[in-house]
């Protein structure tokens, strides 16, 4: 339940500001990474297929982080783990493709992400778009280190966001 604000209330005034904060400090990392994938989109023509199809899977991510921090998805280890799964299996999928074909890499690639991630209770959803998106979009070898990356300017952001409101409160 939402307290409301008195003046001077510091822990009041954080609980009010801080979805404003985090959504502005999440908006511009969003855009970083927009910007990233947008300069190093590789076209399928040279085999790497189109790496800014990840992008959809760090805007939920960044949204489960920072409007969300209070839940089991949002724990920076969490998202790490599974980022780190669906990266490693969504490749290890893109291989198979051309052994198995598209529907039995994707299936393969959609068991192993959700049992894995159930495994080592990694469950942040984002991290099976990431991986269905190497098999669906041919994201070969660059796309683990775009993810890589992806995490890296959410974790910088997220703790960004974190020493401002030290800072504030």
């Amino acid at each position: 339940m939402r307290r409301k604000a008195r003046k001077g209330d510091v822990a009041a005034w954080k609980h009010k500001h801080t979805p404003y904060l985090a959504a502005l400090i999440f908006t511009f990392a969003l855009v970083a990474i927009i910007y990233v994938l947008d300069y190093v989109n590789i076209g399928l023509e040279k085999g790497f297929g189109y790496s800014s199809i990840i992008f959809a899977s760090f805007g939920a991510s960044g949204f489960i982080l920072f409007m969300m921090p209070g839940t089991y998805a949002a724990r920076k280890d969490v998202f790490v783990r599974s980022y780190f799964i669906g990266g490693v299996i969504g490749y290890i999928g893109y291989v198979l493709i051309g052994i198995l074909g598209f529907y039995a890499s994707a299936a393969i690639v959609l068991l192993f992400v959700a049992l894995l991630l159930h495994v080592t209770e990694s469950e942040h959803p984002p991290a099976v778009a990431l991986a269905f998106a190497f098999v669906l979009f041919n994201v070969g070898a660059v796309g683990i280190f775009i993810a890589i990356f992806g995490v890296f300017l959410l974790l910088a952001a997220k703790a960004a966001e974190e020493l401002i409101i030290r800072i504030l409160g």
